[in-house]
């Protein structure tokens, strides 16, 4: 176990400083054989890491189009290795969060895709490589494509799904740690291409800015029940300025009206 001789490595240097001890009778340091050992120890934990990355670059594909459809699939085992215990490995390193991070630039392409235009996604599948496989699907535009939609949400929390049960084996700390690094990404676009656009300027426009803030509520409460969607503050706080600012302007309007018919 690497921990635990990293722990050992680290309480024979405690003893050296404090006693002063030295190995052999040639009068050797002990902190030269220690070193000896850290840099065995470390030598070892490097080709560990880059062999469990490695394992999972190939286990785990995300793919986008450039007409803006692609998949997500995930292959259960790799060279004899199960997916499992990749995780274990990963996390036992403390790999998960820059694991987690390379991820959210491929990711962040993928869903902005999702988020801008109308998608559907199929029912997870496998194929005769026994790989598990997420699509979606890039739909024809239609003028009002740019209101989020109940289907865009289900698009979005099917590959959060995906993700959270099958690239992350169901595992809730798995989850819970890539939401911490993912979901600010995820709030992110839902405020750049959700609610921005919409934004209200006049009063025509409050009836697909309230739709495109209920969407951006359901997909925070059912990425809530995945487990990725660790705080909701983000896109609540966007909406109520974007409200607020609405307001604000109306009641500049309303003023210059009045004043306007007063002279």
């Amino acid at each position: 176990n690497l921990k635990q001789q990293h722990a050992a490595i680290a309480k024979l240097l405690s003893l050296e400083r404090s006693e002063g001890r030295e190995l052999g009778p040639d009068g050797r340091s002990l902190s030269s054989v220690i070193a000896g050992l850290q840099d065995d120890v470390d030598a070892r934990t490097a080709s560990l890491a880059e062999e469990l990355k490695s394992l999972l670059r190939d286990s785990v594909d995300i793919s986008v189009r450039a007409e803006g459809s692609g998949r997500v699939a995930v292959r259960p085992e790799m060279r004899n290795v199960g997916l499992t215990t990749v995780w274990a490995g990963l996390e036992a390193l403390d790999l998960l969060e820059p694991v987690f991070e390379d991820w959210v630039s491929d990711m962040q392409e993928m869903l902005s895709h999702i988020f801008q235009g109308s998608h559907t996604t199929t029912k997870p599948s496998s194929d005769k490589h026994s790989a598990k496989y997420l699509d979606w699907d890039a739909l024809n535009k239609t003028a009002d494509s740019k209101v989020p939609t109940k289907a865009g949400v289900r698009a979005v929390c099917s590959v959060l799904e995906f993700i959270a049960d099958e690239v992350l084996c169901g595992n809730t700390h798995l989850v819970s740690a890539f939401g911490a690094v993912s979901w600010p990404m995820v709030a992110e676009q839902v405020v750049m291409h959700w609610l921005h656009p919409l934004a209200p300027q006049e009063p025509a426009d409050l009836e697909q800015f309230r739709q495109a803030s209920k969407c951006a509520a359901e997909l925070v409460e059912q990425a809530s029940k995945i487990g990725v969607a660790l705080e909701t503050t983000t896109i609540q706080t966007a909406i109520d300025s974007m409200e607020a600012q609405y307001a604000v302007g109306r009641r500049r309007w309303f003023l210059a009206k009045a004043r306007a018919i007063a002279l």
